[in-house]
């Protein structure tokens, strides 16, 4: 004699065989039996098998990323705990399918557990790329204006230091003018591109202090070294110069591959601290603080490493730290930031 969850699932069956050859991607959920049956549209679409037992763990180790599965995991708590509705978004292992699941309790015993549930699935795959397209789009875009805006910004003040210097202010505005220049074309292309393909931008704007223009009086940084690992060279010299001019100094590596060579063969503790920019050929700054932070001597271990790079976002700050560095600073530089910071760490 057939039971009554026999008879459940084979209606189940039922409606899922009505509907295979639809485009409707949908599955059934027995959570007491652990047990999920999904149409065909679904197993193809999502690469994957059409029944799971053990669930939720058991689809979660077949299909869903790592970094997804604990949302995956929450919405069937959420289910369990009572609750007649969950949703969540994930990706599949290989992260080329996403997919977002909405839980819908059909039935449950009279404790409130539920027994059947009704699952829709939902491919956002391309509007996922389509968001980490723009994400990427804007980071770009990001780095190369606060690339060109940290030379501007501490070209100015090299200028402002230097104002009984008639020809070395002149060599400065002849580069800022440049810069400027460059900027503007950086500009023009980015927003041309961005009209073409009919994105709307938000950007928030960074206002640029004159506090970050002229240099603050720093009586306690004098003799300290520092190594500053930066690849464009315009960059390079205008931290040389302000740093020195504050007593500092201060060795360069034009890569990370160089700032590592540097590190092994200095003697320990040769250096009071490291700047370290990101986006380097050879080695970026993330690879070369872990490297350095692997070194076997103790200063390799403590040495404060500071990220000092157009890259700004909030993801970017969280890289470095997981890298091993002790902080950020965003160009373009605001030196005032850059001399507290000194200070703090090594005054």
């Amino acid at each position: 004699m057939e039971t009554l969850d026999t008879v459940m699932i084979q209606e189940q069956e039922g409606l899922l065989k009505a509907i295979e050859n639809t485009d409707i991607c949908m599955f059934w959920y027995y959570p007491k039996k652990k047990l999920l049956r999904m149409n065909d549209r679904t197993a193809e679409m999502y690469n994957c098998r059409k029944e799971y037992t053990d669930m939720p763990q058991s689809f979660a180790d077949d299909f869903i990323h790592p970094s997804t599965q604990d949302a995956f995991l929450e919405m069937h708590r959420r289910i369990d705990a009572g609750e007649k509705t969950a949703q969540a978004s994930f990706s599949s292992i290989d992260r080329k399918r996403w997919c977002t699941v909405t839980l819908t309790v059909i039935s449950a015993d009279e404790q409130g557990k539920p027994e059947q549930v009704y699952g829709i699935v939902q491919n956002i795959s391309e509007m996922k790329l389509r968001e980490a397209e723009e994400a990427a789009f804007l980071s770009h875009m990001s780095y190369d204006i606060r690339t060109q805006m940290n030379t501007i910004v501490g070209l100015a003040a090299i200028a402002a230091v230097h104002m009984d210097d008639r020809n070395r202010v002149r060599d400065c505005i002849e580069k800022i003018t440049a810069s400027s220049r460059n900027l503007l074309s950086i500009m023009d292309e980015e927003f041309d591109r961005n009209r073409i393909e009919s994105r709307k931008l938000c950007l928030q704007e960074h206002k640029i202090e004159e506090s970050g223009i002229v240099c603050r009086q720093s009586g306690n940084l004098f003799g300290r070294k520092i190594l500053l690992v930066e690849d464009n060279e315009l960059n390079r010299q205008i931290v040389v110069d302000i740093l020195t001019a504050k007593g500092l100094i201060v060795d360069t590596a034009e890569n990370g591959l160089a700032a590592m060579t540097k590190a092994a063969a200095g003697e320990d503790g040769a250096y009071d601290m490291v700047l370290m920019d990101i986006q380097m050929p050879f080695m970026d700054g993330y690879e070369t603080a872990r490297a350095i932070r692997a070194m076997a001597s103790d200063w390799a271990k403590k040495v404060p490493i500071f990220a000092m790079t157009a890259k700004a976002f909030e993801e970017d700050k969280a890289k470095a730290l997981e890298a091993g560095m002790n902080g950020h600073l965003t160009k373009p530089i605001d030196m005032d930031r850059l001399l507290e910071t000194l200070e703090e760490v090594l005054g």
